[in-house]
């Protein structure tokens, strides 16, 4: 699963006006709410997590599998809610749409700038980038190896002594 955070910006409006721009967004793309708790489902297939969208300070998105129409959907959010995608609370970088007219609130000013995407495909290709970089961090986790049943031969030198000394296995 990947993680895209939306922080708000200096033009952000509060609540309830930013949940009426998240949904205008996802009428935009066509996302639907699936009844499953914060999942969307966009006419593609593709599927969504949005949580946060009814709060004051922020959203988070994830996503199993990053298609265009995910993109887009990201895309559609920030442009209407003028908010700045942040890929990593612990080391970030921060894009906003072209259309957004907000600067960075103070409080993330330690993010260091920003980029401008002009469209969903420029944002996919940034989020592309992001996904790469996560599968490094963490590495699929490989099953554990299972232990073969050892045999006298394959014991080492103090093994075969104490199944000498004691006449069974140690």
């Amino acid at each position: 699963m990947f993680t895209v955070y939306f922080r708000n910006s200096t033009t952000t409006p509060s609540q309830p006006g930013l949940r009426t721009l998240v949904d205008a967004a996802l009428d935009d793309c066509g996302a639907t709410w699936t009844g499953q708790e914060a999942e969307l489902a966009l006419p593609d297939g593709s599927l969504f997590y949005l949580f946060g969208e009814d709060e004051e300070d922020g959203m988070l998105l994830e996503y199993p599998i990053l298609s265009e129409t995910v993109a887009a959907a990201v895309y559609a959010i920030a442009d209407r809610s003028s908010t700045f995608v942040l890929d990593d609370p612990f080391r970030p970088s921060m894009v906003r749409t072209a259309g957004s007219v907000g600067e960075i609130r103070a409080a993330d000013m330690s993010v260091g700038g920003y980029d401008t995407v002009d469209d969903p495909e420029v944002l996919h290709t940034w989020l592309s980038r992001l996904n790469k970089t996560a599968e490094r961090r963490d590495p699929p986790v490989a099953p554990p190896a299972t232990k073969k049943k050892s045999t006298f031969e394959d014991r080492s030198f103090f093994g075969k002594l104490a199944d000498a000394l004691f006449g069974k296995r140690i």
